[in-house]
């Protein structure tokens, strides 16, 4: 959910301030820090799908190229770590 500061992770109709990682919406899949969008953060994240290449908070399904982390560099295919 939107509003004038910023987006937020809505579970149960509440902002869930303590989550963090990737949440998606009909806009695509964005980072989540402490409930609130990151729109700041460029990185690899995790979650059940695999490890993914975000750049300014969305995930970037259009990249394909190497990213790096603190475990290593990674081939990244659509957006997506292949191993």
């Amino acid at each position: 959910a939107a509003n004038e500061y910023g987006w937020f992770m809505v579970v149960g109709g509440k902002v869930d301030f303590g989550y963090t990682g990737l949440a998606s919406n009909e806009n695509g899949w964005f980072m989540v820090i402490g409930g609130k969008v990151n729109f700041d953060y460029n990185g690899l994240v995790a979650n059940e799908y695999g490890w993914f290449k975000v750049t300014n908070g969305k995930v970037d399904f259009g990249y394909t190229g190497q990213a790096s982390n603190e475990y290593g560099t990674w081939n990244v295919v659509r957006g997506k770590v292949v191993f």
